[in-house]
């Protein structure tokens, strides 16, 4: 039977920064996984450039988290300018593309081989495919009630229950010991220390699996129902179909949900989250970054309210001073489009220039019929009947500004996601609950650690869950190295 100091299962982006860390500390480490090929989410990412990380990736704010004061620790300590400065000194170029992402200039492989180097360099075993067929955690007998077993029979200070699936291991040296055992398709081996970074279920074609999930509820530890996140919103209704006709449309919009915040019950007020980004339409709903982020918030049944006009902050009354000739400048003004004066234009033509020209008739076709009932009945009405032959002098000024309203907050009610199979990432996974955020170890099983995606943090589109995952392997590395 081999031992060795620690075993990494999952080789992906935390996976492999942990266990390089960890061999270049002299730790004798062995890192197993079931693909063939590893480190395939970093491959494909980026468009297969890898957004390795994001220059305000410290921020805890644009993480989901169901206690957001967890990722503030790692964050801190392992802040997206170490990760810099590691593909810096490999020599790897990169550059900003938007809102602070950093992608690799060449290939995301160079930062898949940089891991590897970095693993080769600390003399990291790593061993694919391997299928893990089963684990167990081994008590060390001391000299009288060992305090491992102590900590197996009490409940955690969270109150969830002792964690089961524990035998004893006699007459072994307590200080060195191993603690797991661990069997697989290639033979078992026993360690001292356990990290887990088998990520989320996400993209199941490239080898996502729910290791993380089975291994959890295994010993009892509590988790966050998996859902996927950053993923395309669908919508269904035969009242989108006008709609659907949009695919390939895209627009810059500011795309917003009502969340309740973490904390109890008593005290929760629903909060808003809104980003501004592109939105892509295409024939089964919505895509493009604002659709994208906001996924991540969304719940099932849930409108999203998006603002078609996000440079108008009031459209309404803009389209009230267009009418009367009240704008010194506008983006109808040049009179590119119709006879010249905005004011004597057509509702179509107005919204054409505002709005890219197929989304602008189907909004005024179909917008009252598929999102009527999200409306006020007042605005909801108003809608009804808008041709784009009419004239902006044939509307009253109250239809406009509730034209206007219905712009900057349009009201719909995705039916799903595109699931697992499209999302970039797993929203849940182990509760921070469960978690020492100094040291990404497990409070019950000492020796335990969980980081990246299989643990209940979620970043914003943009290299933020990448730089989780550095900056929870930084610090799980840490707290090993210094044991």
């Amino acid at each position: 039977m081999e031992t060795c100091d620690v075993v990494v299962i999952g080789a992906g982006a935390a996976g492999l920064y942990c266990a390089g860390l960890l061999g270049q500390q002299g730790r004798q480490v062995v890192v197993l996984d079931h693909a063939r090929r590893i480190g395939e989410k970093i491959r494909i990412s980026g468009g297969g450039r890898c957004n390795f990380t994001n220059l305000n990736g410290a921020d805890p704010a644009r993480y989901l988290c169901t206690d957001p004061r967890f990722v503030r620790y790692a964050l801190k300590e392992h802040p997206p300018e170490r990760f810099i400065a590691r593909v810096r000194h490999a020599g790897i170029g990169f550059h900003e593309k938007h809102l602070g992402q950093l992608f690799c200039n060449d290939s995301s492989q160079q930062i898949i081989d940089m891991l590897l180097a970095d693993c080769r360099r600390g003399g990291v075993q790593i061993r694919h495919p391997v299928t893990v067929t089963g684990m167990q955690r081994l008590v060390v007998r001391e000299s009288q009630e060992p305090e491992e077993s102590r900590l197996a029979d009490r409940p955690s200070a969270t109150g969830a229950p002792p964690v089961p699936g524990i035998r004893a291991l006699q007459d072994t040296d307590a200080g060195q010991a191993p603690r797991f055992e661990i069997r697989t398709t290639a033979g078992v081996l026993r360690a001292r220390s356990l990290v887990i970074a088998t990520g989320g279920l996400s993209i199941p074609a490239i080898g996502a699996s729910d290791f993380a999930w089975q291994l959890a509820t295994e010993w009892g530890l509590q988790t966050i129902a998996p859902r996927p996140g950053l993923v395309p919103l669908t919508m269904t209704s035969s009242a989108w179909q006008p709609f659907a006709a949009l695919s390939g449309v895209a627009l810059p919009v500011d795309v917003s949900v009502t969340v309740s915040p973490p904390g109890r019950a008593k005290t929760r007020k629903p909060q808003s989250v809104r980003f501004g980004e592109d939105l892509l339409f295409t024939h089964r709903g919505l895509s493009g970054p604002a659709s994208l982020q906001i996924s991540s918030y969304w719940r099932a049944g849930q409108p999203l309210w998006l603002n078609l006009l996000p440079g108008i902050e009031r459209a309404g009354e803009w389209l009230v001073d267009l009418k009367h000739g009240r704008l010194a400048a506008s983006p109808l003004s040049e009179g590119k489009r119709g006879d010249g004066q905005p004011h004597r234009q057509q509702l179509g033509t107005i919204l054409s220039t505002l709005l890219p020209g197929r989304l602008a008739r189907a909004w005024l076709a179909g917008a009252a019929t598929l999102s009527g009932t999200q409306w006020p009945p007042q605005l909801a009405a108003a809608l009804q009947g808008l041709r784009e032959d009419m004239r902006l002098t044939d509307l009253p000024d109250a239809r406009l500004r509730e034209l206007g309203q219905a712009l900057n907050a349009w009201p719909l009610v995705p039916a799903g996601t595109e699931g697992y199979r499209k999302a970039e990432v797993t929203v849940g996974g182990l509760a921070t609950a469960e978690l020492d955020p100094t040291t990404m170890m497990v409070r019950r099983i000492p020796g335990c650690y969980w980081i990246g995606e299989a643990v209940d943090v979620t970043g914003w589109l943009g290299g933020y869950n990448f730089q989780w995952a550095w900056a929870s392997a930084w610090v799980a590395a840490r707290a090993l190295g210094n044991h």
